[in-house]
């Protein structure tokens, strides 16, 4: 049977159900009974009689069953999985099976070989109020657990059978009662399937809503899988023949010269094309002092070889190859690293990589920490309104917050599209304005989840089924108090794409934006309108992030910029070096560059940016003629709208920019013409020949740097 454990998400995760900063992570279903064989045939005798009576349980044939008791077949013998007669009739939900068999002296402790499993948690798990009883009323405990530490009452609080739930309180059971993967309570079982009368009867009954599940700082649990990964290793490499390991020294010395060397010889190509001299070899650094790796000490185990200087080598998390090795030399190792897991907190000092096309370094430090959720932010993060309505009518306190990232339920609603949810929340009088540990509020959540994109983690499509729309939760949460100009502190870990292009795939970082700069992005021009209507400040711009690592240096450079994708080393001509060098440093990027497509000629943008239909003509007249927006605003990189447009292809923007005072002459920081923007500036983006030859008409010059080409 599979038990349930971890953070139960739906969708999203959820879409991962996203929250905060957490979320997304998914919890076992617990909707049907696997049947697992056992490895090796039992020896007891027992073992070897046929399971005729669980075999006719199974099929529902209590004819059969009376036949088969009759002939004094034995009840208690279980199928290969642990299955008896009795846990058959449980799921079956046959209170005349059930009963004959208890009778005939069916035990009730027998458990299943996955998930330990007794007749009882079957009962509860399918949601069997009779069975249920009946099986309290001979003797079940009704405080067993499975082997994840679930209770019965954990599975009918799933399975939304208050009759259940209300014999088990009356048996003493505990509602408070926490598994043991994340410490989730019966009521948040029932929360995260919306179960209404289920989360009714566990309140009655003393079910605390205040209980949140266990938070986990994802940088400590990285640190504690690569000190395992790379104990076990060490014990690998400590097995390997002296040939093998030899060779293994050997291959990666080789490997990091040649690293060493193409990268000295690209810095010298670079270095040829600018018409700079190229520096001198640097003589080879001393090789480091030979060290050894001792063996660790494993019970039971061949004395392993000792192992030879490894002249600089070092043993990381990428295991050895095994091929020369015994399964118990493998198992010890596993072993040795599963203990190194268990032992506790490691100092948090991580390998990091550089990752590329698909990747995102860092992912543990951006995201933080996850859990430390209550019933209600499970219920909020599904969109369970019943299930969230009964636990605020039980008594728990609207604007509790995780214990991970400070996420409102009205956030955890907001951020996963449930509006009807959120929308319920705001009347119930949830505070509008706390935000989250990154300053995402409802109301930019609300906005950033309609235009989700396309990004390297599943986005929320419960906004396809919501009677609210993302318009009338805003005008709600508006009217409520909500702060129109309130600023994330940084980028929303669930937004990222990946390493391509600008490091991000063309998606803008949102460091520093605020909700009205949000809707411009999305060219959401009655959002913007709205926003503005009620007080929102209309040249906010982003703020420069902080560059933590090599990817977002890259990010950051201002060019074409991603690992791979940007330009050639290029040599500027004198008057677009000079005019480069004239563009003030930008303090980031403004709503009017958003609007006109920041990030489609840094990456591909335009395979993950989701913006409103039709929107982008529209949100720049508005921004222009209404709310006077500056048509030559520098952003953080000295890019104008112009460059942006360009970018897309977009003629008429391009037109309707010039005639409005625009500088089709305009230069970048990184001495990219508007021009140059049109001509494929990344790899796989393609030019646009009339884009060009409209720019150059216009007096724009052409630099000839295409990438694409």
């Amino acid at each position: 049977m599979i038990d349930r454990n971890g953070v139960r998400i739906g969708v999203a995760g959820a879409l991962v159900l996203l929250s905060g900063a957490l979320s997304p992570m998914a919890a076992q279903d617990t909707k049907s009974v696997v049947r697992v064989a056992t490895a090796k045939s039992e020896t007891t005798p027992a073992a070897r009689v046929a399971p005729a009576v669980a075999e006719a349980a199974m099929q529902g044939d209590i004819a059969k069953v009376r036949a088969l008791l009759a002939q004094q077949s034995d009840v208690n013998v279980a199928q290969g999985d642990g299955m008896t007669a009795l846990h058959w009739a449980a799921d079956r939900g046959d209170v005349a099976m059930t009963a004959l068999l208890l009778r005939s002296g069916a035990k009730l402790t027998g458990t299943t070989k996955n998930g330990g499993y007794t007749p009882l948690h079957v009962a509860a798990r399918a949601g069997h109020g009779a069975i249920v009883q009946a099986l309290l009323a001979a003797g079940a405990d009704a405080k067993s657990l499975t082997a994840t530490g679930a209770t019965a009452m954990h599975l009918a609080a799933a399975a939304g059978d208050a009759a259940s739930v209300k014999a088990l309180l009356a048996k003493k059971a505990d509602p408070n009662a926490r598994e043991s993967a994340w410490g989730q309570t019966p009521l948040m079982f029932a929360a995260a399937e919306n179960r209404g009368e289920a989360a009714r009867a566990l309140l009655a009954g003393g079910a605390d809503p205040s209980i949140r599940t266990k938070m986990v700082d994802l940088t400590e649990e990285l640190a504690r899988q690569q000190a395992a990964a790379k104990k076990r290793n060490e014990v690998l490499f400590s097995y390997l023949p002296q040939k093998t390991r030899d060779s293994i020294i050997d291959a990666s010395a080789k490997a990091a010269e040649k690293l060493m060397a193409d990268a000295a010889a690209a810095r010298n190509r670079a270095a040829a094309t600018a018409g700079m001299a190229v520096p001198a070899a640097a003589a080879p650094a001393p090789a480091p002092a030979p060290t050894a790796v001792a063996a660790p000490a494993v019970a039971a185990a061949p004395a392993p070889k000792a192992d030879p200087a490894l002249r600089g080598y070092k043993i990381g998390v990428a295991a050895p190859p095994t091929n020369d090795l015994t399964p118990a030399q493998i198992q010890q190792a596993i072993e040795a690293g599963r203990a190194l897991f268990s032992s506790g907190p490691v100092a948090k000092t991580t390998e990091s990589a550089e990752l590329f096309e698909g990747q995102v370094a860092g992912y543990e430090a951006t995201v933080g920490s996850m859990g430390g959720m209550t019933a209600l932010h499970h219920a909020a993060r599904q969109g369970n309104i019943d299930a969230a309505l009964a636990i605020l009518d039980g008594g728990a306190k609207i604007d509790e917050v995780t214990t991970s990232d400070s996420t409102t339920a009205l956030l955890m609603a907001a951020i996963n599209g449930h509006f009807d949810l959120a929308m319920a929340l705001v009347k119930r009088g949830a505070n509008v304005k706390i935000g989250s540990s990154a300053g995402l509020t409802p109301l930019y959540a609300a906005l950033n989840t309609m235009w989700a994109p396309r990004s390297r983690y599943p986005q929320p499509q419960a906004v396809q089924t919501q009677k609210v729309t993302h318009l009338e939760l805003m005008d709600a949460m508006l009217t409520a108090g909500a702060d129109p100009n309130v600023r994330l502190k940084k980028n929303l870990w669930f937004f990222a794409f990946n390493n391509c292009g600008n490091a991000n795939c063309g998606l803008e970082a949102l460091d520093g934006t605020s909700p009205f700069w949000r809707a411009a992005y999305a060219v959401d021009v009655d959002a913007m309108k709205l926003l503005k209507d009620h007080g929102a400040i209309d040249t906010l711009p982003s703020v420069r992030p902080v560059a933590a690592n090599r990817a977002n240096r890259a990010r950051l450079a201002g060019g074409a910029g991603g690992p791979g994708d940007g330009p050639a080393a290029y040599v500027m001509p004198p008057d677009i070096d000079s005019a480069s060098k004239a563009v003030p440093a930008g303090i980031g990027i403004y709503p009017v560059h958003a609007a006109a497509g920041v990030g489609y000629g840094n990456g591909f943008a335009g395979n993950s940016h989701r913006h409103a239909a039709d929107g982008w003509m529209p949100a720049m007249k508005y921004l222009v003629e209404v709310l006077h927006a500056d048509v030559n605003q520098r952003d953080v990189n000295g890019y104008t709208p112009l460059h942006h447009a360009a970018a897309r292809g977009d003629n008429e923007m391009i037109k309707y920019l010039v005639s409005k005072g625009a500088d089709p002459k305009a230069v970048a920081r990184n001495g990219m013409t508007t021009v140059d923007m049109a001509n494929g500036p990344v790899q796989r983006l393609r030019p646009f020949p009339e884009t060009i030859q409209l720019l150059e008409k216009l007096g724009a010059k052409n630099s000839h740097r295409c990438v694409a080409c």
